[in-house]
């Protein structure tokens, strides 16, 4: 999607977004929004299912063979036409309706009138005595009083080229065998100029001038009715002329009446100003026998008796029998509703029904599988757009009778899966799919489209970890096209060409619907709030503004940060967390010690420690304000909530043990509160929060130990995470013992590779050399002190 685009698209986003602010997490509130959206999808749903029309053998195809039993017909009924063949009948019926006109003699005796009183003041001004530049001026007065435009070199027409005295008879068009002189030196008598002009505008007017265009008639007409007032007769529209071509007649007749051209362009300027239509359309008129006409032309084109036979076990399916069957189906339909009041209720009842149980199957995967999805209204919302969204195109697409292969239905699929995992994508791929069969009339077909394309194009996008995924799904999902197409036509016995059409179909589908998804995404994400894999790809880039920023102002937190992304990361794969929202999650998680990096051990590099010369609750301030200060550089960047979590939650509430333990030596007298030197939370509520909240202790205390070892880092490991456990910091994340378990695991594996620890052999002691006992249990106990002050 372009930016422009998006930039002219984001004042609408934004209205949306406003509206769904504060509506996330409706758990224990008012359930009403979620029943809301739940009705309006049933009730979209089933206005797009067919109405007052049977499916029932929608499924069969011309040039296949009919594998079921033989079909008679159970009784009489007739042949419905098609669409096509329906429409295209009405509109031979619209076109044999002849527009009617009124002939209005009224209109052309007054512009004849005009056209004597025009003249006749012509005469007068030329028969006067004035001068020829007074008599051109008061002739430019008289045209000018009837809106006619003579130009001024024009007008030496009518003073020098008209003679007013009786003389010879002139003849207007010389006959070619006759000697003629030069008929522009010519003077044209006036009475005969006059005449030709009153015989050519009364010749127009007999035959009559529409009052609109000819090619502007609806239905393209051949014929017209004229209404004389007393009869009507009908007559070939190109016998008549009218505003647009009237100019055109005028100068032809002029020019067969005139040998000079002056003469013509005189007569021109006069008649094309003054001659109006005298045969007005009749529109209201004209519709009422068009729908006449429409309502008279049949729906059937023959009859079925009954008992005749509509079509044999393995006969090849042609054009009739298909029209014999539907019409068949809709017969039946009409009985039943004849026979039942309650006809048309019991079939949009059932239809209901259907929805009801498709939409229901996704909603209990949710309740029992994904409940935090159906607890967040946004996400609810996105789910129901994303299918009715293919629904609709289906939709589009049965209504304008084109392929079942054409309906992107992998858009749904895949948005799903990018927005939330693997398993919301099919289900919600098994709802549309049968949605979509219902739509089409219980077409097996189109769900077994449904299901292998969603299939493929889940795959294709479940893991989401570089910038070519849209590439992939591109094959993945032709890929799917073209199984499900060659699986259906084969079993179908089609022909090989309209399977060829079909792949087509399919493999086009194949490269729209990922570009289409992209698309989406980009919106949803905007308008929904919510953080796909490919926008965590681009904010894992080391080298965004942020993350640059973070390492050259605090290097050793930046190289901290990049560790526990490593340890989250391999966690987030052992449990199958989100392994890369962990990540990035973890990159983040400290950027608020940058504004205050020395007072942080990781980024003090042997000098003095700031907190030598502060109080303890001063200390525990400056800690804890990097969480808050976390949370305001998050907001300015723009960073998903999702990694906003990771800022505020990645210390729980645990306790900042070092400065309260040096409170408690300071004041010995005073009792301190434990509330006083804790983090403000909130505790993880995610896996991947809690694996991020795991990490980072456990990162910190391995720099702590002297020579780790395999069993010394798994000691420390193992201590972290019950430490947590215990407190109790783990109680609202969803992490299981057994994940922990993992988890433990999946941190000794990465810090044993970080620090080379060395093998241990059975029976092995741990004593390093030169080490004595007593001395590797003194420096065990001082590593456990320092786990639990971290």
């Amino acid at each position: 999607m372009s930016t422009s685009l998006f930039g002219k698209l984001a004042p609408h986003f934004n209205k949306i977004k406003k509206s769904l602010a504060g509506k996330g997490d409706l758990s224990g509130q008012s359930h009403l929004p979620k029943i809301l959206i739940g009705c309006v999808a049933v009730i979209a749903v089933v206005l797009m299912f067919p109405r007052g029309k049977s499916y029932q053998y929608s499924d069969l195809k011309e040039g296949e063979i009919y594998v079921g039993e033989q079909i008679v017909a159970p009784f009489s009924f007739s042949i419905n036409k098609t669409k096509e063949q329906y429409e295209k009948d009405k509109l031979d019926a619209r076109r044999a309706v002849a527009p009617v006109f009124v002939q209005l003699d009224s209109i052309s005796n007054i512009h004849l009138q005009e056209l004597r009183n025009l003249l006749d003041s012509t005469d007068v001004v030329l028969r006067s005595a004035l001068s020829d530049s007074l008599k051109s001026r008061r002739l430019g007065a008289v045209f000018g009083s009837f809106k006619i435009i003579v130009p001024d070199e024009d007008m030496n027409f009518f003073t020098h080229k008209l003679r007013l005295q009786t003389a010879p008879a002139v003849k207007l068009k010389q006959n070619k065998s006759t000697p003629q002189n030069n008929p522009e030196e010519e003077l044209i008598p006036f009475k005969q100029f006059r005449d030709v002009l009153i015989s050519v505008t009364q010749d127009i007017y007999s035959v009559g001038v529409l009052n609109i265009a000819a090619q502007s008639i609806p239905n393209a007409p051949t014929k017209i009715a004229i209404d004389d007032g007393k009869n009507e007769y009908v007559g070939q529209i190109s016998s008549y002329s009218d505003i647009e071509t009237v100019n055109a007649v005028i100068q032809d007749k002029l020019t067969n009446n005139f040998d000079r051209s002056d003469a013509v362009k005189a007569g021109y300027y006069i008649l094309s100003t003054l001659l109006r239509p005298n045969l007005i359309y009749q529109e209201e008129i004209t519709l009422n026998r068009i729908k006449a006409a429409e309502a008279l032309v049949p729906k059937a084109r023959g009859t079925v008796l009954k008992d005749e036979k509509i079509i044999d076990s393995h006969e090849k399916i042609t054009k009739e029998h298909i029209q014999k069957l539907n019409s068949l189906a809709e017969a039946l339909e009409l009985r039943e509703d004849d026979s039942n009041t309650a006809g048309t209720l019991i079939p949009l009842l059932g239809k209901t029904v259907f929805v009801v149980l498709s939409i229901l199957l996704l909603v209990v995967y949710l309740r029992l599988s994904e409940p935090e999805i159906l607890a967040d209204v946004r996400k609810i919302l996105m789910i129901t757009i994303s299918i009715l969204i293919v629904l609709f195109i289906g939709y589009l697409l049965g209504e304008v009778a084109l392929s079942e292969y054409l309906v992107p239905v992998a858009i749904a699929s895949m948005l799903l899966t990018i927005f939330f995992n693997a398993q919301v994508g099919f289900m919600g791929t098994i709802t549309m799919g049968l949605l979509l069969a219902g739509m089409r009339g219980n077409d097996f077909g189109v769900l077994t489209i449904t299901l292998v394309v969603g299939a493929t194009s889940i795959l294709s996008v479940r893991r989401v970890r570089s910038r070519s995924w849209i590439f992939k799904s591109v094959l993945w999902v032709s890929l799917g096209y073209v199984i499900s197409i060659i699986a259906l036509e084969l079993s179908r016995y089609t022909a090989f060409e309209t399977s060829l059409n079909s792949l087509v179909y399919g493999i086009s589908n194949g490269f729209l619907c990922p570009v289409i998804t992209y698309g989406l995404m980009a919106i949803f994400e905007y308008v929904f709030d919510m953080t796909t894999d490919a926008t965590l790809l681009e904010l894992s880039d080391l080298n965004k503004p942020l993350l640059r920023k973070l390492a050259m102002r605090a290097p050793g937190t930046y190289h901290h940060s990049i560790l526990v992304g490593s340890l989250s990361e391999a966690a987030a794969e052992a449990i199958g967390a989100n392994s890369l929202l962990t990540r990035v999650g973890a990159y983040y998680h400290d950027i608020g010690k940058m504004d205050k990096p020395d007072y942080f051990v990781e980024n003090q590099k042997g000098g003095k420690n700031p907190h030598d010369k502060l109080s303890p609750s001063m200390s525990y301030l400056i800690i804890v304000s990097h969480v808050k200060r976390g949370l305001e550089i998050a907001q300015e960047n723009r960073l998903p909530k999702e990694i906003q979590a990771f800022i505020a939650e990645h210390h729980g509430t645990n306790l900042i043990s070092y400065f309260y333990n040096k409170a408690l030596e300071k004041v010995e007298d005073k009792e301190i509160s434990e509330t006083d030197f804790r983090y403000p939370g909130p505790k993880p509520q995610t896996k991947e929060t809690g694996i991020v909240m795991l990490a980072d202790t456990v990162e910190a205390a391995s720099r702590t130990l002297r020579e780790p070892s395999v069993s010394r880092l798994r000691g420390m490991v193992n201590s972290i995470i019950d430490d947590r456990f215990k407190n109790c910091e783990l109680d609202e994340s969803p992490l299981t013992l057994r994940e922990l378990t993992l988890i433990q695991e999946a941190f000794v594996q990465i810090l044993t590779g970080i620090f080379h620890g060395r093998i241990e052999y059975p029976n092995q002691d741990r004593l390093f050399p030169g080490e004595k006992p007593e001395q590797a249990l003194t420096d065990l106990a001082k590593e456990e002190k320092v786990v639990k002050a971290l």
